[in-house]
């Protein structure tokens, strides 16, 4: 009998240890992925895919979607994404396109068309690249910095629900709880900014670039207009000077700056008119500034306290 039970006991063995073996290529195979390009964007996902897919995000903190180029080392990180997820073809749909990715879905496409934006709603100079590449002005394209407001994003998450479950039918139960969950959080963080931001009603706001036109109108703040309409484009001598000027005349307290973009026409001008300057975030992805309610407070607190 003992002659038996050792080859039953090494095959017993033999099939343990393939089986340990096996499991995580198993694993490894069935795992879902996805990636964003920015890091708002990878924090929304990451809500709904909470305990089902893994989320990463293709650029650093501090870079800019409107002039990032992804590297050979970039495209290696995505190839095996189950679904590639961006803006909007004005911020950084230009680059995307180039991908090699099986499912890029544009999260602005799925903002209802009456939550949408017209691109520098209420800036009579902010210039864009429009939807073919042009430029435009005004009524050229929707404004892609749609989750500057909490609503908006509420109002997206029903449809970006059913894009995930196209493409990961398994999570449905996953991304239909979290979805309701996030819903309810995107409500008390609406509460939360109403109360933060209702002491700048009417008070006029210079913003370096306009990336916040989606809170400006949630919340009824008021637009002085914007330094930089389009990164790279270094305003003229010409317009500081009539922006000291309107600084001077609508007696604007402070001009806001952004991590991602150049700072120095921010800083001339704020020598020029002698008014402080603070940095609004609008990307994120730096402690403090990873979690969506946490950037999105961030920019309610520092709005308040640069004006308290």
């Amino acid at each position: 009998m003992k002659y038996i039970r050792i080859p039953v006991t090494l095959s017993l063995l033999s099939l343990l240890v393939l089986f340990l073996l096996a499991a995580p290529v198993t694993a490894a195979q069935s795992s879902v992925r996805f990636v964003a390009s920015i890091h708002p964007l990878a924090a929304i996902l990451g809500e709904i895919t909470m305990g089902r897919a893994e989320v990463s995000c293709l650029l650093s903190p501090g870079s800019s979607p409107h002039t990032f180029e992804p590297t050979p080392s970039d495209l290696k990180g995505i190839v095996s994404a189950q679904a590639f997820f961006y803006a909007g073809p004005s911020l950084d749909g230009e680059w995307v396109l180039k991908l090699p990715v099986r499912h890029k879905i544009s999260l602005l496409s799925l903002v209802p068309a009456e939550e949408r934006l017209p691109m520098a709603a209420g800036d009579e100079h902010h210039h864009h690249s429009g939807e073919e590449g042009g430029p435009h002005q005004g009524k050229g394209g929707s404004d892609p910095h749609f989750w500057t407001d909490p609503l908006t994003v509420k109002a997206m998450v029903p449809q970006l629900v059913k894009e995930l479950i196209g493409v990961d039918p398994a999570g449905r139960a996953v991304y239909v709880a979290n979805g309701a969950r996030f819903c309810q959080r995107l409500e008390q963080l609406d509460r939360e900014m109403r109360v933060i931001l209702k002491p700048l009603v009417g008070e006029p706001l210079l913003l370096f670039h306009p990336s916040f036109n989606y809170l400006f109108h949630r919340y009824n703040l008021q637009s002085a207009g914007v330094v930089v309409a389009a990164p790279g484009r270094e305003p003229s001598p010409k317009f500081l000077f009539k922006l000291v000027k309107r600084i001077q005349a609508e007696k604007i307290r402070a001009l806001f700056t952004e991590p991602q973009l150049a700072k120095r026409p921010a800083q001339v001008l704020a020598e020029s008119a002698k008014i402080p300057v603070y940095e609004l975030d609008p990307i994120g992805g730096v402690p403090g500034r990873k979690s969506y309610p946490g950037l999105l407070l961030y920019n309610s607190v520092t709005l308040t306290k640069a004006l308290r």
